[in-house]
């Protein structure tokens, strides 16, 4: 009943076959090229009438004059031109673009009889207007289209070696078509998803740095020329203010270094050149970062190509990132779907209550503004499945971007980052005066040269503009981290029925739990949100590993101080204070950020269980719950779960009911059953760490109680040696006679 008939007509070369055997696996269609073949049918098909009826015109019309005649060739003609017009569009399509590369050779075949076949309608209904002296005309334009036709289709099928692939292996041919091909009109098209962390390329572009800010500046442009892509695209040269930036720290770094060295100036700090190299290390370091984390394919574009400012700034930590722009939102949220491997057509939630109309209204707009970055709108559909279980709830379905996008406008709303910044830039002011300021109150009267000022100048200048580079880095990834954990805890109240804490801020409904689909799109959306910003992550813990060592250092040179182990002079002292202060208390920060962000596991699972309990007693005292009025439940969680689950089965007779009921809760049960799965699964995988350490409370408090004891014995070194140098003072003194 159900198989095809066999083909009794012979098929011209390319022909499907899918009663053959040798045919069945290598001469499927795919979905793609299925909608292009049936487009071009409906064409042959209207061209067919269109040629009926041009033989009915001629058959009736036989005696008309010229001038009808001329008008029925000027319509003809335009007719021939719109088909054409169609033709184009379709190969032009978005799905042509996902066209299937491991069948291109033979459906290159299909659509190029598929082609040829409507160039011969067209020709044919020319041929019923035209004289035949345009003959040649015609098929030297026909020509002319089929190669234009070929060239797309190459170009076409050439894009997909940069998509993601399965199950196949690596080849040196699919290498160099990569290298081939590649071209910054694919630098959005390129998978960056993939985030791993290159140690040659790494080292690579530290390299790069450190010759452009220590040694060569701009003149590095120049030394490797060969690489002009890639210093341009670096900002080593170039009319920019990444350039200018870069520029006048290089300048100021090295006439300080210079003068220092040259003019043996004593009135200039040691520590202050040794912090002020510190803080420029630091900087080129971040930056280093960023490239290797990029995918490859970017590195090349980088080093072959000249990329505009537009396109290289959009990996900056700084730019969209910091501003959490709606192409960033969708980039990372794509990014985490893919990473994940999870199935987009689940990422939609129904809640057990309706959101509020404005806050519905904002979730569909940010879904219109992010479906602008997204290159396949169905996507942004719910599947059938779902949405006609959703109908028949009388649920309406909210797509998972654009929760995301909301609860990351909520965040930035009530926390604005311009008061971060501000507290930045008053540490590195103090940071880059404290030196100087230390030279007034310690009493030191210098007689300073202009060489020494300039030096003393350029010396606040690069360590305030370091320092708050640094600083502002670290605040924003403490803001990353804040917003990170208001994300997790909004998802952990749309799956609690009630607030623990009358206090809380709810932004969403809690999710319809009576619902599988709802509870698969949130551990999705979970897990999503539990990933986001994952490239920018990777960046700053290898920034805060350098950090930290900074910070260690200046520790132990203050221990060695206090114990009198070395003498330093007060200016490193206060510097080494400054900065273990500013780490320390920074860090401590991000360890509590941590604690509470992997605390979150635990809740969940928490939620989940009552969940379960609920569901057991639903099915196991269905006689009770099922069989009564709703109204007469007396408690509230278990009555609504009831009234939702009779809405849904209300069409079922009592005995069909309660089979479907049963059926149901299992299925409840099963997701979440499998919602533990995937929170176990990210417990082990995706906790939040730092230096590769997974942060608990309990280890916060083992840290804190570690820290406190050795501030304590550090006070009790400084007290003890603050009374041995000031009591035998005052004891020489009562000795000396009146």
């Amino acid at each position: 009943m159900f198989q095809q008939e066999p083909l009794k007509k012979k098929a011209s070369k390319g022909a499907i076959h899918p009663d053959k055997k040798d045919n069945i696996n290598n001469l499927t269609l795919t979905p793609q090229t299925q909608i292009i073949t049936g487009s071009l049918n409906i064409i042959q098909l209207n061209c067919s009438e269109k040629e009926q009826q041009i033989l009915q015109g001629q058959k009736k019309n036989s005696n008309v004059d010229s001038n009808k005649n001329s008008e029925q060739l000027s319509q003809a003609s335009s007719q021939s031109e719109i088909q054409n017009i169609e033709l184009k569009q379709i190969y032009t399509s978005d799905r042509v673009i996902k066209y299937n590369s491991q069948v291109n050779g033979i459906q290159n075949e299909n659509l190029q009889q598929i082609i040829l076949r409507k160039d011969v309608i067209n020709n044919s209904n020319q041929a019923y207007i035209y004289d035949q002296e345009n003959n040649f005309e015609m098929k030297k334009q026909r020509s002319n289209q089929n190669q234009r036709n070929s060239t797309l289709f190459s170009r076409i099928s050439g894009e997909n070696v940069f998509e993601d692939e399965y199950f196949s292996e690596d080849s040196q041919k699919k290498s160099q078509k990569r290298q081939r091909l590649l071209n910054p009109d694919l630098f959005y098209k390129l998978k960056d998803h993939q985030i791993q962390w290159n140690n040659s390329i790494f080292i690579e572009f530290l390299i790069y740095h450190i010759l452009f800010y220590y040694l060569f500046g701009p003149l590095i442009s120049l030394i490797l020329f060969k690489k002009i892509n890639l210093m341009r695209n670096l900002s080593f040269f170039g009319a920019n203010k990444w350039f200018i930036t870069q520029f006048v720290i290089y300048a100021l770094n090295m006439a300080t270094l210079i003068s220092y060295f040259v003019w043996n100036c004593h009135n200039i700090y040691k520590v202050e050149i040794i912090y002020m190299q510190i803080t420029i290390f630091l900087r080129i370091f971040v930056i280093s970062c960023k490239y290797a984390s990029l995918p490859l394919e970017k590195i090349e574009l980088y080093k072959n190509f000249t990329l505009n400012s537009e396109l290289t700034s959009r990996d900056y930590y700084f730019s969209d990132w910091v501003k959490q722009s709606p192409s960033i939102i969708y980039r990372e949220t794509y990014n985490s779907l893919q990473r994940g491997e999870y199935d987009v057509q689940m990422f939609y939630l129904s809640f057990f209550v309706s959101p509020s109309e404005e806050k519905t209204q904002l979730i569909l707009k940010y879904v219109d503004e992010l479906k602008t970055f997204h290159k396949y709108e169905d996507e942004f559909n719910p599947p059938s499945t779902i949405n006609k279980i959703n109908l028949e709830t009388k649920n309406q379905l909210f797509f998972g971007y654009g929760i995301i996008y909301y609860l990351i406008k909520q965040y930035k709303n009530q926390n604005k980052s311009i008061i971060q910044v501000y507290i930045c830039l008053v540490l590195s002011l103090i940071r880059g005066f404290s030196t100087l300021a230390y030279r007034y109150f310690a009493d030191e009267k210098y007689q300073f040269t202009s060489d020494e000022i300039v030096q003393i100048v350029a010396v606040i200048i690069v360590t305030t503009l370091g320092y708050f580079s640094s600083l502002v880095f670290l605040a924003y990834f403490i803001r990353d981290l804040g917003m990170k954990y208001f994300l997790l805890e909004q998802i952990k109240f749309t799956l609690q029925f009630r607030k623990s804490n009358a206090l809380e801020n709810k932004e969403l409904p809690t999710i319809d739990f009576t619902n599988p689909y709802a509870l698969k799109g949130w551990s999705i959306l979970r897990r999503v949100i539990l990933d986001y910003g994952k490239s920018f992550f990777i960046r700053v813990q290898a920034f805060l590993t350098v950090y930290i060592i900074v910070g260690a250092v200046g520790l132990v040179l203050m221990v060695l101080q206090i114990y009198n182990i070395t003498n330093f002079e007060g200016s490193v002292v206060l510097v080494c204070v400054f900065e273990v202060f500013v780490i320390l208390s920074s860090s401590l920060y991000m360890f509590y950020q941590g604690a509470i962000i992997n605390q979150t596991f635990s809740e969940f699972k928490n939620t989940l269980i009552d969940y379960k309990v609920i569901l057991a007693d639903l099915k196991l005292f269905k006689d009770v719950y099922f069989l009564q009025e709703p109204k007469d439940i007396h408690n509230l969680l278990r009555r609504k779960s009831v009234e939702k689950l009779n809405q849904t089965f209300q069409k079922y007779n009592q005995h069909e009911k309660s089979e479907q009921v049963d059926k149901y809760l299992e299925k409840i049960q099963s997701s979440i059953e499998e919602c533990e799965n995937e929170l176990d699964q990210d417990i082990i995988n995706q906790p939040f760490t730092l230096f590769t350490i997974q942060i608990t409370f309990a280890q916060f408090q083992s840290i804190m109680v570690a820290l406190g004891t050795i501030a304590g014995t550090l006070f009790q070194q400084i007290i003890k040696g603050y009374q041995q140098k000031y009591g035998v003072n005052k004891t020489n003194n009562n000795s000396n006679p009146i």
